[in-house]
């Protein structure tokens, strides 16, 4: 049984459930007689047999139960009681689980792939769709494809669009080739990777890789965004993990009677025979790279050549202590480029453990150059790839290209072949915080790569915008390997304050253009390609989900000596077949349309307050006046909220609430000098800057400043303990999701102890005095900035979702803050989800969180 929730789950285990569901009475103390029935804090047994889970909730009297003068509740009651069943919490909640049904419903474009179409001599564009739908009973994301046809960039207009969508089936990988000709989908399986090459609409050769060969396919989006094809689409390059280093012998063999029969189960003629049963041991735990990569072994390179059919890692790999992702091959098919991330980081020297990578762009990292030889013979026809032989035994030594910075990533070719461009992330490597301003660089390519070659940079880090809305800097973390608009024109997607846009970067003079709305109201916009003069992207907005947006090229950028062009001159229009149809959800259509966002520019209060941020705010349209607020603090803390569709706030909007989401400073999208203006003050200025931000909107009318929640995750979190204990005068109650509440604890267990000290002391104190054995002062300095240190001003009640999983905020945070609580007499409730880390994002545990949040406003915000 899925124990998501811990307390009574009957209400929330299918979603039928909810519509059926009987009001059983909120859980909020009488005012009437009954009101000296206060709530009390229980715990929940697990079934004999299963290990003990523990879980609280508040519990009062069911309103309208009769009791005896002594306070016990009289026979035929409790009978009825016990008839019931447990009571249902949360209850009263059908019209919310139906909005959020409805809204989890829409398939929600995540990745769109263009390649020249065969149809009409290469000139049209072919295009997949990829789009995710939760599968809310099942818990699991529906993968739907659709496909689309443009015959002539200049008539993006008339777009033909296949029907009803296929659901693929679940592959790990499914990368096609350039041309569009041939297809490589990898899939798991119980005897290792099953791959399929597709070509002429068929399956040219299915291989299956043994484990001992290597390990399961990493397409994670950070070691890997698909495979590598080389210039003739002959040999493919792909992720994938290292295979076991070792294993322990078979035990319980040792118990066989002698009678001819081997250990492996055969007899000594070959043919199966009884034999004990046996086992294997568990081997030397190896170290991995933290949160979503527990268990997983090295990430490395693989290639698959379709002409010799043979499988094998790529050489010069084996010795270098560290992990490989991001391959692109060079223009002449002579090698590789791909990413080397040391499994030592430079920037931290004081530690020799790997740390948590997901979303740590301080990580070290650079491009390395990989010849590539020509593989042995193949071993023969029968379906099985060849062993890893002679290439991986070739003395082939990498080349080093980014030696002289702490980061480069995200490989790319220029479409003549003369560069090879990369995002650098320095400003991160050096300072130490997990992400800051990008930089984009170039090295001259000739066909023989130099270690002593400097790369040339195209943009630097923007320290602060030149004047109020102007270029922020570059926040971009990949470049798409379609992303040219011309020979001198990348398009790449970053942000820019509180959305995303795409911008057109002049190689030759490092100008930088948006080609797409800078209004945060218009939505925020993703780059997905650009092939064959048609660009392609999704926008998405408060008040839509992603839609697909296309555009031909101006014609002036395809012109080699031209790399500028203004926004006004991309004619982008919607792919109309592709929007979905909301007649059949009334509710969701009502929602969204009712939608209206704004962005709030705030003034710091304390600290450097020329270094504004901002709000955005989300609310109905047909609000009458202030509305009751939800303040929402972004987690990181450097990462940033863009006005796009999300479904929890569409949700809380029609409920008729105000959400303001904060970027404080510390958030991406601002320039350098504000991610930098938060290490070393975290408890203080983003305390204050959400305090702005709410003052802000109250001051706009969108808020009722009588009437507010906060409900943040991670640094969010973090945020919601502090504005709780700091300002409980201004909150009636609080939602945290994996929240960060007490660093001297989280020191110890996080997969990112780095974190701790830079975001605690500052960045060059904090780099200074990082340690795997954190001393007295430094446990006092990291509880003096958590939310623990104030807990004693907390009173209103407050509600805990946790990841049994997390490795990031390991569930020992919660738990021991939450104890603290209730020793305190503050009202509570938990929700443990077993299965899910730091994102809380399954579907299940997305729709049953955010219904638990919405009752719990309903409860304490009226």
């Amino acid at each position: 049984m899925r124990l998501s929730t811990l307390t009574t789950r009957t209400g929330c285990r299918a979603l039928h459930e909810f519509r059926r569901a009987r009001s059983v009475g909120c859980c909020r103390p009488s005012h009437g007689a009954a009101a000296a029935s206060r709530s009390s804090i229980h715990t929940l047994q697990a079934p004999a047999g299963q290990p003990q889970r523990h879980s609280t909730v508040s519990v009062t009297a069911v309103a309208g139960a009769s009791a005896t003068a002594g306070g016990s509740m009289s026979y035929s009651t409790a009978a009825a009681a016990a008839k019931a069943g447990p009571q249902e919490v949360p209850s009263g909640m059908d019209t919310e689980a139906m909005l959020m049904e409805q809204l989890t419903s829409i398939p929600l474009i995540s990745k769109a792939t263009c390649r020249p179409s065969h149809n009409t001599g290469g000139r049209g564009v072919d295009i997949q769709v990829l789009a995710t739908q939760h599968n809310l009973p099942s818990n699991s994301k529906r993968q739907l494809q659709f496909t689309a046809f443009v015959p002539e960039p200049h008539r993006h207009h008339q777009v033909l669009c296949s029907g009803l969508p296929i659901e693929l089936q679940q592959s790990v990988l499914n990368s096609p080739s350039p041309s569009g000709r041939r297809s490589l989908i990898a899939k798991s399986s119980s005897d290792g990777v099953l791959l399929e090459l597709w070509a002429h609409n068929r399956i040219v050769k299915e291989l299956l890789v043994p484990k001992s060969l290597h390990g399961p396919i990493i397409n994670d989006g950070w070691f890997s965004r698909g495979a590598a094809w080389n210039p003739t689409e002959s040999i493919i390059v792909y992720v994938a993990e290292e295979s076991a280093a070792e294993q322990t012998p078979k035990f319980g063999s040792s118990s066989s009677n002698g009678s001819g029969s081997g250990s492996n189960g055969s007899s000594s003629n070959g043919e199966a025979a009884a034999a004990p049963r046996t086992w294997r041991g568990v081997s030397a735990a190896v170290e991995d790279w933290g949160e979503l990569n527990t268990g997983k072994r090295t990430p490395s390179l693989f290639a698959l050549n379709t002409d010799t059919w043979q499988v094998h890692k790529l050489a010069g790999l084996a010795d270098s202590d560290a992990s490989w992702g991001q391959p692109v091959w060079t223009p002449d098919g002579s090698g590789i480029v791909a990413v080397a991330w040391p499994h030592k980081a430079a920037n931290f020297p004081h530690t020799s453990r790997r740390l948590g990578i997901v979303h740590c762009f301080n990580r070290p990292c650079g491009l390395h150059y990989i010849p590539y030889p020509a593989p042995p013979a193949a071993a023969g026809d029968d379906g099985q790839p060849a062993a890893d032989g002679a290439a991986a035994a070739a003395d082939v030594a990498t080349v080093p290209l980014t030696a002289s910075l702490l980061s480069g990533l995200s490989p790319v070719f220029t479409p003549d072949g003369s560069q090879l461009l990369f995002i650098s992330q320095e400003a991160a490597a050096a300072s130490g915080v997990h992400a800051a301003t990008s930089a984009l660089y170039s090295l001259a390519w000739n066909g023989q790569p130099s270690p002593s070659q400097k790369p040339h940079c195209i943009i630097h880090a923007v320290h602060k915008p030149e004047a109020p809305g102007a270029f922020p800097g570059l926040y971009a973390f990949s470049l798409h390997e379609q992303g040219f608009a011309g020979p001198q024109t990348l398009l790449v997607t970053s942000q820019w304050y509180s959305q995303t846009v795409i911008l057109a970067v002049g190689l030759k003079d490092g100008s930088v253009t948006p080609v797409t709305p800078t209004d945060a109201r218009q939505g925020s916009w993703t780059l997905q390609g650009v092939c064959n003069g048609l660009a392609v992207a999704t926008v998405s907005a408060p008040h839509h989900p992603p839609r697909l947006m296309l555009a031909p090229v101006p014609a002036s950028l395809t012109d080699s000596s031209s790399s500028s062009s203004s926004s006004s001159s991309w004619d982008w229009s919607p792919v109309q077949a592709l929007e979905p149809d909301l007649s059949l959800l009334p509710e969701a259509a009502a929602a969204l349309s009712d939608m209206q966002c704004e962005v709030l520019d705030v003034v710091p209060t304390v600290g450097d307050t020329d270094l504004h941020f901002q709000a955005v705010v989300q609310v109905s349209k047909s609000r009458a006046g202030p509305a009751p607020t939800v303040l929402v603090p972004h987690g990181g803390p450097h990462s940033a909220v863009a006005a796009n569709f999300y479904m929890p706030f569409v949700l809380l909007a029609a409920r008729g609430y105000s959400i303001v989401a904060v970027n404080f400073r510390g958030s991406l999208g601002f320039g350098e000098a504000g991610v930098q203006a938060l290490p070393g003050h975290i408890g203080h200025y983003d305390v204050e800057d959400c305090i702005a931000a709410l003052d802000a909107a109250v001051a706009g009318g969108f808020a009722d400043k009588d009437r507010a929640a906060v409900i943040g995750g991670s640094h969010g979190g973090f945020l919601t303990g502090h504005l709780m204990g700091q300002h409980p005068e201004r909150f009636r109650c609080a939602g945290l999701r994996n929240p960060v509440l007490n660093i001297a604890l989280m020191v110890g267990v996080t997969d990112i102890p780095d974190w701790c000290y830079v975001e605690a002391y500052g960045t060059q104190e904090g780099r200074k005095r990082f340690s795997a054995e954190p001393s007295a002062e430094d446990l006092a300095k990291f509880w003096a900035v958590s939310p623990i240190a104030h807990i004693g001003g907390v009173k209103g009640p407050m509600m805990f979702m946790l990841g049994a999983k997390d490795r990031r905020v390991p569930l020992d945070d919660g738990w021991r803050y939450l104890e603290a609580l209730r020793s305190r007499g503050v009202e509570t409730r938990v929700l443990v989800f077993p299965e899910d880390s730091h994102a809380l994002d399954k579907p299940q545990t997305e729709f049953e969180q955010w219904l638990n949040l919405a009752w719990w406003l309903k409860q304490h915000m009226g």
